[in-house]
């Protein structure tokens, strides 16, 4: 059966739309706060722009270990919303993800802080300190006991903004370096 782009796209749509509903539940005084009493509702399905499409490593690179909290990722949503951001749309992996889980090996997995830049995760790097900066980030907040989604989307909530986990299907690198630590 030959389905056409129009079919497609519709299908994609509907389902991706469904993929992404919210789940209803009770509200919880701790991960939802009080609603700022200026805020816009909006709904969560609702594509109002601007989108901000975030990258798996940006947080990261841009935010230095020593600055690394919950209070950090906050800062970080209520400058979207400041900057009118309706839409979040938010990356948790290239081959490994920026979360600690249970089916995926970390970007910062057989990464040592106190190494030099010959481990394996660095061996490769044109810009160590690059990669020191976002893996020793990741790994902060990790240790903090901090989703950065679930912390970042919490704080979506609170402003009305829309949020989306976006998940890399295809996203390769160093895939001729046999092993690259970026390949899970």
């Amino acid at each position: 059966m030959e389905v056409s782009r129009r079919e497609f796209m519709r299908v994609a749509v509907l389902g991706a739309a469904a993929a992404g509903a919210p789940a209803r539940r009770k509200a919880d005084p701790v991960s939802d706060p009080a609603p700022n009493a200026t805020r816009q509702k909006r709904s969560v399905s609702s594509m109002r722009g601007p989108l901000f499409n975030q990258d798996c490593t940006d947080f990261f690179v841009t935010h230095p270990a020593d600055e690394i909290s919950g209070e950090a990722v906050d800062a970080w949503v209520d400058g979207m919303a400041e900057a009118g951001i309706g839409v979040l749309f938010s990356n948790v992996n290239a081959m490994r993800t920026n979360y600690a889980s249970r089916v995926w090996e970390p970007f910062w997995h057989g990464y040592d802080p106190a190494a030099g830049n010959d481990q394996p995760v660095l061996r490769y790097s044109e810009n160590p300190a690059e990669v020191r900066r976002w893996l020793d980030s990741a790994m902060r907040l990790s240790s903090l006991g901090i989703n950065f989604h679930e912390r970042a989307f919490a704080r979506c909530r609170r402003h009305g903004i829309g949020r989306w986990i976006s998940i890399r299907m295809n996203d390769l690198h160093e895939c001729h370096v046999e092993d690259s630590p970026l390949l899970s």
